[in-house]
């Protein structure tokens, strides 16, 4: 144990990946004393989560912490942020703020968030207590090669859309599902996760030009994000349903483009070019125009195993469709003959309290965001 400024730390080193020298990577968690037994579960670009238990704790409760570096630990207090550090700090600040409110079965929830007393206002590493959870369904369908039964897959479907119902109820955009963000247990319950992408999208106000292209990772990308960046609405989260959905029954990703050009390609090759109907709901006229000019080899339907439930298909292309306005509604993807066993309108509750524009976080400086985070946390 380490005492800094009167306040007791535990520095514990955690096993982590291998470098490319085959040396394993070790982690320090600057933790309180309430913690023991830390196992490394995952890393990303700017976290890694160990799971932790939960010292005298009757009966013993395990949790997830996921560390995040904001600075590193020997970065000189005042010396300006680096445009990667702002990011970090955004979305570290919309994660807890989001996360910290939302109650939900199908949401991760963050019981804690806490910082280092000894950083003082000077943030540098963030640690989220959260629900532990199993693998993520990446590393179930790709890393473990699991034979997902149908009846899985359709629970597992109708649990993010239960999940992503109140999500968007609450005003609040994913805009990052994918499968390494839908986290299930040895029960099949499955929470949705990193909210780091996320914003509020109050539907009451004009959004249009506020928005962002660089979300949601490629391949579980709406075309609409694509070809008309700076507008889009919550139907962007449907179509990465879509996508998740076909990747458990095809047992691999089904649009993995190498660039923007090539993802769309992808997609009209898998789902028809656009008519010309659909084309005119297009905002962007250059957007429009681009469609219309694409060189789109011919069409590749998505290959499926033989015994594939043909209504899972049937959902899915209702997700994968590409004008937002056509794409399948959530309440009504709840009540889709696929997952019907599993629907239960009085048990897919709404959000209590919806966020509004006044809570996104617009254009903060940096000592505005520094203050935000250091507020929207607690001292270990």
């Amino acid at each position: 144990m380490v005492t800094v400024n009167g306040t007791p730390e535990i520095h514990v080193s955690v096993n982590g990946k291998l470098h490319g020298n085959g040396e394993q990577k070790r982690h320090i968690f600057r933790i309180g004393a309430k913690y023991s037994t830390l196992h490394c579960l995952g890393e990303g670009a700017y976290g890694v989560v160990v799971s932790a238990k939960i010292k005298q704790s009757d009966p013993v409760e395990t949790v997830a912490i996921k560390k995040i570096q904001l600075k590193d630990n020997n970065a000189n207090a005042n010396m300006p942020m680096t445009r990667q550090q702002i990011i970090y700090f955004q979305s570290t600040l919309r994660e807890v703020r989001i996360l910290t409110r939302l109650d939900h079965e199908n949401i991760i929830k963050i019981h804690t968030a806490n910082r280092m007393g000894s950083d003082g206002v000077n943030l540098q590493e963030i640690y989220l207590v959260q629900d532990l959870m199993g693998p993520d369904l990446y590393k179930l369908i790709h890393v473990m090669k699991q034979d997902i039964s149908n009846e899985h897959i359709a629970f597992f479907t109708y649990q993010m859309i239960r999940g992503i119902k109140y999500i968007h109820s609450a005003n609040v955009i994913h805009r990052d599902l994918k499968t390494q963000n839908i986290l299930v247990n040895a029960n099949c319950d499955l929470k949705i996760c990193d909210f780091g992408m996320s914003r509020v999208l109050d539907e009451t106000f004009d959004h249009r030009g506020a928005l962002t292209e660089y979300v949601t990772t490629r391949w579980y990308r709406a075309p609409e994000i694509v070809v008309d960046p700076k507008s889009y609405s919550k139907a962007v989260d449907v179509w990465s349903i879509g996508c998740i959905l076909g990747e458990m029954l095809t047992k691999r990703v089904i649009f993995p483009g190498s660039h923007y050009i090539h993802q769309l390609n992808l997609i009209f090759e898998a789902l028809g070019r656009p008519n010309e109907e659909e084309l005119n709901e297009v905002v962007n006229e250059q957007a429009r125009t681009y469609i219309q000019n694409l060189n789109i080899s011919d069409q590749k339907a998505i290959a499926f195993p033989a015994n594939t439930d043909p209504q899972a298909i049937d959902l899915m292309y209702r997700m994968l469709t590409f004008t937002p306005s056509r794409r399948v509604k959530v309440d009504d993807a709840l009540a889709h003959e696929y997952v019907s066993e599993y629907y239960e309108p009085e048990d897919e509750p709404n959000a209590p309290k919806p966020f509004t524009r006044q809570d996104e976080i617009e254009n903060p400086s940096e000592q505005q965001l520094i203050e935000m985070l250091y507020n929207a946390t607690e001292q270990f």
